[in-house]
């Protein structure tokens, strides 16, 4: 993954690193969080549970149709040839790792609030939010 190798290239020069990602990053981040074993910290602003998620609960798309929703994520994904990762929600659930911090605005207009209050709650006693 893009984001292990970036990692691992700033802890061959600096050691200790703390990484950091918004909205699709902090996803990314998420995502990457079993390669990542020597990190310090995670901080997690506005991250979504993936991109089928978002465009379900994302305030624009009220009224869109499920078979709408399904259909543009399966485009993204083909069209993206992404290699097989884990759901957010799944590595969260596992997480024994480094502290992790959310910061989510309540009033997010992209991505629900309610994403990260599911994530931090999986992730148990290793996140706080903000």
């Amino acid at each position: 993954m893009d984001v292990a190798a970036a990692v691992a290239a700033l802890e061959r020069t600096y050691g200790k690193v703390v990484v950091m990602g918004s909205s699709m990053g902090a996803l990314s981040i998420i995502r990457a969080l079993p390669q990542l074993s020597n990190v310090r910290g995670v901080v997690l602003e506005n991250p979504m549970l993936g991109l089928e998620p978002l465009l379900r609960d994302a305030p624009q798309s009220k009224g869109m149709p499920p078979f709408a929703i399904t259909l543009l994520t399966n485009l993204v994904t083909w069209r993206g040839t992404f290699p097989s990762v884990p759901e957010a929600a799944e590595v969260m659930g596992g997480y024994n790792g480094p502290p992790l911090l959310f910061i989510h605005s309540q009033s997010d207009q992209v991505v629900p609030f309610a994403h990260s209050e599911i994530l931090a709650e999986a992730a148990g006693r290793a996140a706080s939010t903000w």
